[in-house]
């Protein structure tokens, strides 16, 4: 959030996020065997995904979730039980994302995993 801030103050002009998210390997249904410390670890992103929600709520422009699982059918479900301000930010893709993705990231600024021309570097390691 510092980083939006110093960019907001510098070009004098809100700054917003456009995150994408790879969904690659998430399952739709939940793992009822997760261990204690995972379901603890769910707990703590979600307790801290809404007091980042609450403190900064205008900082997403889009977040766009690619390599979602079945994103033809689980599109319409999230539209049904996501509030309309979310559901305008938000972009649910298959395996076949690049073209949607592009037209709002020009390759240029994405790493190569994603489609684009930038080296992938360690954040992009698994």
């Amino acid at each position: 959030q510092l980083v939006l801030d110093e960019l907001s103050t510098r070009q004098d002009r809100l700054v917003l996020m456009f995150r994408v998210l790879d969904l690659a390997g998430v399952s739709l249904t939940p793992n009822p065997f997760r261990s204690s410390d995972v379901k603890k670890g769910e707990g703590m992103v979600k307790a801290a995904g809404k007091e980042v929600r609450d403190a900064y709520p205008t900082t997403t422009y889009k977040n766009c979730l690619i390599n979602a699982p079945a994103a033809s059918i689980a599109g319409p479900i999230v539209a049904a039980l996501v509030p309309k301000r979310s559901r305008d930010k938000t972009m649910l893709l298959g395996k076949d994302y690049a073209g949607e993705l592009h037209s709002f990231v020009a390759p240029s600024s994405l790493p190569k995993k994603l489609g684009g021309e930038l080296d992938n570097g360690n954040q992009w390691k698994k």
